[in-house]
């Protein structure tokens, strides 16, 4: 689906002093235990050359990932999946504004693809310079609300962006109506739905088209009072409700696309929520030329996660590590909970 990789061309000077500036510092903030550097690196660096990102980006095939939940995890799916087509650069650790992006690429000056999770309030500006070959699109949901303010506001700022530079492909969850409506402004031929069977959805009931009631049922979602409704997806994520996904293992799941057969999925991770990001990503690898089995194969491989999902042994009992950082994102950590053998 993709040419060949190749190397990115060689940045100017400036570009290159700049990265080995913030490189040092991030070094230095290391060194002193202040954290692993990136976003002071990153800062730095494009404190000496504004125009850093869109050069570092140039000539890679770069995937960007934004969403309220689950975009550390997506991401580092995502670079596992195109790690199996050559070197990736990646931010998966979590620094996911401009200076964390710019620290990734930096660090990786050769990589032909690029994994990058993107803040949701910075996807515009990043989009915008990074000129992506995919963008995934997961959830929006309420966070926090002293920074991200109203998620209405936020859905339309996406939509405002994609119309305007139509980055392809858009791989877009199609069960969450927010979503739907920040790339309703992106050409059809450009989407690609997902249905990932849905999750947290109470902060989609009204509709962001005409303020109406959206009606959610098992088969989708639609506006009581106008034709905003659930794409018709492409990809479909297909789970066995009886088999295990608890925080104890890992999870299962079927991939159905539109041309060829399924694609198993068998995580390392638990939940249902992390099989709909490996859904999301393993459309994002074949647009980028994946072979699917490969992919999966790869996602499969990811135990933990920054982290996240990291098992340790207290008082003779394994224990796992969750992250849970608002309402959605407890919602699924509790899912994952199985049910305690004794009252």
């Amino acid at each position: 689906m993709t040419a060949s990789p190749t190397t990115p061309p060689r940045p100017p000077l400036r570009s290159r002093f700049a990265v080995g500036a913030g490189r040092t510092v991030a070094g230095a903030s290391k060194l002193t235990g202040l954290g692993t550097g990136s976003v002071i690196g990153g800062r730095v660096s494009l404190a000496l050359d504004p125009d850093l990102l869109a050069r570092l980006a140039a000539g890679r095939r770069t995937t960007l990932v934004s969403g309220t939940n689950g975009k550390t995890t997506t991401t580092r799916l995502l670079a596992a999946a195109l790690g199996t087509l050559g070197e990736v650069a990646s931010n998966h650790l979590g620094a996911n504004m401009a200076p964390g992006v710019v620290a990734a690429l930096g660090s990786a000056p050769h990589a032909p693809f690029a994994a990058l999770e993107v803040d949701e309030r910075w996807l515009g500006p990043v989009l915008e310079q990074v000129g992506p070959a995919g963008v995934v699109l997961l959830n929006l949901s309420r966070d926090q609300l002293d920074r991200s303010h109203e998620v209405r506001k936020i859905a339309d700022t996406w939509r405002a962006a994609l119309g305007r530079l139509h980055p392809a492909p858009v791989v877009a969850n199609a069960d969450d109506p927010l979503v739907v409506w920040a790339a309703g402004e992106v050409p059809d031929g450009d989407v690609v739905w997902v249905g990932t069977g849905g999750g947290w959805m109470l902060d989609a009931a009204g509709c962001p088209s005409c303020a109406g009631r959206i009606a959610f049922a098992d088969d989708g979602w639609s506006c009581t009072g106008c034709s905003f409704a659930r794409p018709s997806p492409a990809w479909r994520l297909v789970v066995d409700d009886n088999a295990p996904d608890g925080v104890a293992g890992g999870a299962h799941g079927v991939v159905e696309r539109p041309e060829g057969p399924p694609v198993e999925v068998t995580l390392s991770l638990p939940g249902r929520v992390n099989l709909a990001n490996a859904a999301m990503v393993l459309v994002a690898a074949a647009h980028a030329g994946a072979d699917l089995d490969d992919a999966a194969a790869a996602m499969g491989t990811v135990a933990t996660v920054a982290g996240r999902y990291r098992t340790a042994t207290i008082a003779g009992a394994e224990v796992r590590m969750l992250l849970a950082k608002n309402p959605a994102g407890w919602q699924e950590a509790i899912a994952m909970l199985e049910p305690s053998p004794t009252p």
